[in-house]
């Protein structure tokens, strides 16, 4: 599940950016001028919009600026380098958008093709960093929109703040979680059910948002999980994440001495991860929680496993036959 990152580069460095490609007359650049100054506007507004993007979609007659845009993203001009940093080792510990361990990309929040989002495609506020998996489930999509709705004036706080915007745009809840403006994610918002059946074989059951999130948050949430099969891909990670659990509580003798040592597993899973909702901690405090398995769990780190053996068999060579004498 996302965490929620800190942006290393602001809109006024990206657009510095900008204006020395233009100023170097990259391909485009003309196309890119003489609509700058709206692109600027565009770049100043992303953290209010990017929820509600159809108000930052282009209009049918900008398709050569489009185009223009979508190819600034291939340049390979030094000061326009920092597009790759999201994908560098060591940039996060896990996938903010699903929490599961895995090599980085560079994922465009809102999608990069000409028909949607090209402006945006050299913003680092719209350059994620995201595992190849939720690249692939999510693909170009975007929320939709839900257009302006009218403030209820009988319950509206009268601050000078709320009189000047006497309206405000819902959020479609059905939308991908952004990593660096959900602040939410900066707290543990999900939770981990999980069941290790008699012969010592665990399974995720699910993956729930927390109860006590306000219902819309909870709905975004939801969509998320679902739209990035977060529930599927997690349950492939159970098998060695438990297995790796069972060598660190080698040793352990007492339910008392299990709990200490899965509360410092824990701590270092968040410390690797980076995030409270990272899948290692999430499967961590499951197991916290589940105390009827502590047993079952000490049981099988007491049970040496067996070691695999690999058998040599006999490789037969085919001999090719003799053929005949003339």
């Amino acid at each position: 599940m996302p965490t929620y990152l800190g942006l290393a580069r602001t809109a006024q460095e990206d657009l510095a950016a900008v204006q020395t490609y233009i100023s170097k007359q990259g391909s485009g650049w003309q196309d890119i001028q003489r609509v700058f100054a709206r692109v600027a506007k565009m770049f100043a507004l992303y953290s209010e919009s990017y929820a509600e993007p159809g108000r930052m979609l282009l209009r049918a007659s900008e398709l050569e600026f489009a185009q223009a845009m979508y190819r600034l993203y291939d340049s390979d001009a030094n000061y326009l380098r920092y597009k790759n940093a999201p994908r560098k080792p060591g940039y996060v510990g896990c996938c903010p958008y699903c929490g599961i361990k895995g090599s980085m990309t560079v994922d465009h929040y809102l999608p990069r093709n000409k028909e949607a989002f090209p402006h945006f495609s050299v913003l680092s506020a719209n350059l994620v960093p995201a595992c190849s998996g939720c690249q692939g489930h999510k693909l170009a999509y975007y929320a939709p929109s839900t257009g302006r709705v009218v403030r209820n004036w009988r319950r509206q706080v009268k601050s000078i703040d709320r009189l000047q915007r006497p309206y405000r745009f819902r959020t479609s809840e059905k939308r991908i979680l952004h990593p660096y403006f959900d602040r939410c994610l900066a707290e543990q918002v999900l939770i981990a059910h999980i069941e290790i059946d008699a012969g010592g074989t665990p399974s995720l059951v699910s993956i729930t948002p927390r109860l006590n999130l306000a219902r819309s948050t909870r709905r975004s949430i939801e969509f998320h999980l679902e739209r990035l099969h977060v529930l599927e891909r997690a349950r492939g990670e159970v098998g060695h994440l438990h297995n790796a659990i069972l060598k660190g509580i080698k040793g352990v003798l007492t339910p008392t001495e299990l709990l200490e040592n899965l509360e410092t597993q824990l701590a270092s899973a968040q410390s690797r991860g980076g995030s409270p909702n990272f899948f290692d901690a999430l499967y961590l405090r499951a197991l916290i929680l589940r105390k009827d398995l502590h047993s079952q769990l000490l049981h099988e780190a007491a049970v040496p496993k067996a070691e695999l053996v690999r058998v040599s068999q006999v490789r037969r060579v085919k001999i090719p036959a003799r053929r005949g004498r003339r």
